[in-house]
């Protein structure tokens, strides 16, 4: 029906999209201005179309030509008719790259099956992932499961064995008082047949009372000793069983029963609850290793705990861990050969956390040579931030990386020269001044702090500070001691000239002391003497001499983290024990000329620095 006259509709305006008769088509011919771009079709030509080709007489139209969008703009991304294409319009300032529509429409087409099949591959992942999480889902359902079974049957155990034990207690208790039963039962017989024997006896008494004289006469002497020998004849009347039985609980079992878990639980499978530490990833060959075993709560079979040590050549061998008292454990091991050491550590056969660990094994000897240019050097120490300072005798203190990079320099008021120092915890640096022939402390930033020793000393060399008793010793003519507060000498120790002054781990004295010229005025003698802390020598602990083992022209003694004391001569670095007992020449022949002072700079690797002054350099050494 037609929309306006209400009559039956012949055509179809496909502008207007509705059905019109043949007076309204007259209209739309009349009205040029209104439809001269209306397209009619008939109404049986419409009916006969299928959605798809109704839905395409109804294409949207350019909305400032009126016109069919017969292109594409790439710029604008949007359809444009045909003026479109030579006019242009604001949006792209007139610059419209136009391409067919259906060739735009294949592109897309194009574009939408790639992003079809993306999306496909995203979903697909994401099922993936969906299955996997439900699949872990299903594996913590069961795993709660299986634990809690798991934690039954142990609980069932538990309490099977706590019975099991109170069952045999229980038998404990039968046996006893059984047989603590039989001996009472037995005591009560013999009583009730005592006195039914006494009683008997006491009746036949009592008979012969109420009987005839004469009859009674005849029988009362018999009956007499009969009840006399009873009541003589006394048995024990002590109970031979005190009828107790006591049950002395197992206390400690019960308070470790409440103390200690039967198990864990946990969110990591049990290699991942272990890893290793060390401190040690650098060690010198012959150095011993220690690797702990971090346990972060696992109760663990420590018989399904393996060790493998591979070696630079590529062999392995199996390694036995060590347990301390306080259940730590350690794998430990001495390498003599350089080179990088693997500790593989497994749990059940799956690897615990930073396993494999790499340890490197270095070479014994010269490790770095440091150039100072410098007329002498004459110590050196290590700074808090692990660089090397050091003195040549100036008013400077250098400052260099252990690699040999020179860093900065503090530089102190004229007049002063640092000779030797000492490090204090807390960074400050207290020094021989030979220029002032004093002690001078100074803080991180090179800023004095105090000077002791002032009219008393006349040539300081060595020095070590006491931080515990906050008491300085001086190697001079002899050694002072200052109070670090007052600054008041306390007293002098030993009265011959001291190099060099150290302490050893166990609190004594270690003195490198001038024995004076021998044979020649070039070569000093030494010794190292051991003293208590009031002074007193314990033990001469190496002698004078030229060879290895003996001192000479020595400038320098340090103690390592391991008591051992180590002495800078003329021309050697020497390894001695606590007890002076020679170890071993740090150096190779022609390295050292003139060494003075020395520290050491690391214990895991072991290494020692020390101021060669005849080379003006400072080296380096594992040992």
């Amino acid at each position: 029906m037609c929309l306006w006259n209400k009559g039956k509709a012949t055509h179809y305006c496909q502008n207007c999209k509705n059905y019109v008769c043949p007076t309204c088509i007259e209209q739309h011919i009349s009205d040029q201005h209104i439809s001269d771009h209306h397209k009619l079709l008939k109404v049986e030509d419409v009916q006969s179309m299928n959605s798809q080709e109704f839905v395409s007489l109804h294409l949207p139209l350019c909305d400032n030509h009126k016109e069919p969008l017969r292109f594409y703009c790439i710029n604008c991304k949007i359809p444009i008719c045909t003026s479109c294409t030579v006019v242009g319009h604001r949006e792209c300032e007139g610059k419209h790259k136009p391409v067919e529509i259906s060739e735009a429409f294949q592109q897309f087409q194009k574009t939408a099956t790639e992003l079809k099949e993306a999306v496909n591959q995203f979903t697909d992942k994401i099922k993936d992932s969906l299955e996997a999480v439900n699949q872990n889902n299903t594996k913590l359902e069961q795993c709660q499961e299986t634990i809690m079974k798991d934690i039954d049957k142990l609980m069932q155990e538990v309490i099977n064995t706590i019975k099991d034990k109170g069952n045999d207690v229980k038998d404990q208790v039968h046996k006893i008082y059984k047989r603590k039963k039989d001996v009472i039962n037995m005591q009560m017989d013999e009583l009730k047949t005592t006195i039914s024997d006494a009683n008997i006896k006491l009746t036949y008494l009592n008979q012969l009372l109420k009987s005839n004289e004469v009859v009674a006469m005849q029988s009362s002497d018999m009956v007499i000793t009969a009840l006399q020998d009873r009541i003589k004849e006394i048995p024990r009347t002590q109970p031979n069983d005190n009828g107790q039985i006591y049950f002395f609980e197992n206390s400690y079992h019960i308070s470790s029963l409440k103390q200690h878990d039967i198990g864990n639980v946990t969110e990591e499978r049990a290699p991942d609850c272990l890893h290793l530490m060390t401190e040690e990833e650098e060690v010198i060959q012959g150095q011993t290793i220690k690797v702990k075993l971090i346990n972060t709560g696992l109760i663990i079979d420590k018989n399904i705990l393996k060790a493998t040590w591979t070696q630079p050549s590529g062999n392995t061998c199996m390694i036995q861990h060590e347990e301390t008292v306080y259940g730590n454990i350690f794998f430990t091991r001495k390498c003599k050969i350089p080179g990088v050491y693997k500790l593989n550590v497994s749990l059940d056969d799956e690897p615990i956390k930073y396993s494999p660990m790499a340890i490197t094994v270095e070479k014994k000897g010269l490790k770095n040579t440091i150039k100072i240019h410098q007329d002498i050097v004459s110590d050196v120490v290590l700074s808090r931030d692990d660089c090397l300072l050091v003195a040549c005798q100036t008013a400077d203190i250098f400052k260099y990386k252990k690699s040999g990079n020179y860093i900065d320099k503090s530089t102190l008021p004229e007049g002063v020269k640092v000779n030797r120092m000492c490090k204090m915890t807390n960074g400050d640096i207290a020094f021989s001044d030979c220029g002032n022939k004093c002690i001078t402390t100074i803080n991180e930033n090179g800023e004095v702090i105090k000077s002791i020793g002032e009219g008393e000393l006349t040539d300081p060399q060595g020095i070590h500070v006491n931080e515990s008793s906050n008491v300085t010793y001086v190697a001079d003519s002899c050694v002072f001691m200052f109070d670090n507060v007052s600054g008041q000498m306390i007293r002098r120790i030993s009265r011959m000239n001291t190099n060099d002054v150290t302490f050893t781990k166990g609190g004594n004295m270690t003195l490198l002391q001038n024995l004076g010229n021998f044979r020649s005025k070039i070569l000093q003698h030494h010794a190292l003497k051991l003293l208590d802390n009031k002074g007193n020598v314990l033990k001469l602990l190496v002698r004078s001499g030229i060879r290895d083992g003996r001192l000479l022209n020595s400038q320098g003694v340090v103690v390592d983290e391991d008591d051992n004391i180590i002495v800078s001569s003329q021309n050697k670095l020497q390894l001695f024990s606590s007890d002076g007992t020679f170890i071993k020449r740090i150096d190779n022949e022609g390295e050292i000329n003139n060494s003075l002072g020395l520290c050491i700079i690391s214990h895991h690797p072991r290494r020692v620095a020390v101021a060669n002054n005849g080379h003006k350099t400072i080296q380096i050494y594992n040992y």
